[in-house]
């Protein structure tokens, strides 16, 4: 059952680049102005004050660690392609 939320003041973080980052960029604009992107090394400390974090890297350890972090600060994380490590899902087809 899909559950909706506003996300107006909430602050949310994709990290990793590419077409895919960018399509979830544009998919959740309209719902906050509070967006970051995170295109170059990744460090824990970026992750701090973010409500939502999303990890569209390919690099399997960056993932992990990105999961590992939000779980332990509290962060609702998503990790496309890893419904495990996933708070939520984004159900948009053009960022599936």
């Amino acid at each position: 059952m899909p559950l909706y939320t506003d996300m107006t003041d909430r602050k949310i973080m994709v990290i990793g680049h590419g077409e895919k980052a960018e399509q979830i960029l544009r998919y959740l604009e309209p719902f906050t102005s509070h967006l970051y992107l995170l295109k170059g090394a990744y460090e824990r400390k970026d992750l701090y004050g973010m409500d939502y974090v999303i990890c569209q890297e390919e690099d399997e350890t960056i993932r992990e660690d990105v999961f590992a972090a939000c779980r332990t600060l509290g962060i609702r994380v998503c990790i496309p392609g890893s419904p495990r490590r996933c708070d939520f899902f984004l159900h948009d087809r053009s960022v599936s």
